[in-house]
């Protein structure tokens, strides 16, 4: 779960909800008459990064966060770019054509919101994150 590019940080006692997936099983195979079970998860911290810069977690796991978040970066920042050369039905072009992080959340915003909402909410993560990037190198060098 990615936050760096997000307002909302995980503050001590929040609670995160578990991404959905599937464990195999789809509901056809579920009999109704079965005694009800309490839900069970399990999860794990791989990797963490706090806004003091420091770490905690698997190293390769700390890497691949990194290079994910580049990753993210760089394409908030060719989405932010495109609309501001070459305008809203170029952004819209390009949300359609191209794959990357961050944008299934970007899509759903342009279809219940506009594009002006799109662009806007494009603007704020690379905002954050750059702001979060900055704070963290600040960190790193005292």
């Amino acid at each position: 779960m990615e936050q760096f590019f997000s307002q909302h940080v995980i503050e001590p006692g929040d609670t995160v909800p578990l991404a959905t997936g599937t464990t195999g099983r789809g509901s056809c195979c579920i009999n109704p008459l079965d005694k009800p079970r309490d839900p069970k998860a399990g999860f794990r911290v791989e990797f963490v990064q706090f806004l003091d810069g420091s770490t905690f977690g698997d190293p390769v796991s700390a890497k691949d966060a990194f290079a994910s978040r580049a990753l993210t970066r760089n394409f908030l920042r060719k989405l932010a770019d495109t609309y501001s050369e070459q305008g809203e039905q170029e952004f819209e072009a390009q949300m359609k054509d191209v794959h990357g992080p961050m944008l299934p959340l970007i899509r759903m915003t342009a279809n219940q919101k506009g594009t002006s909402a799109a662009i806007a909410q494009v603007r704020e993560m690379l905002a954050i994150g750059e702001e979060r990037e900055a704070m963290i190198g600040r960190q790193a060098t005292k």
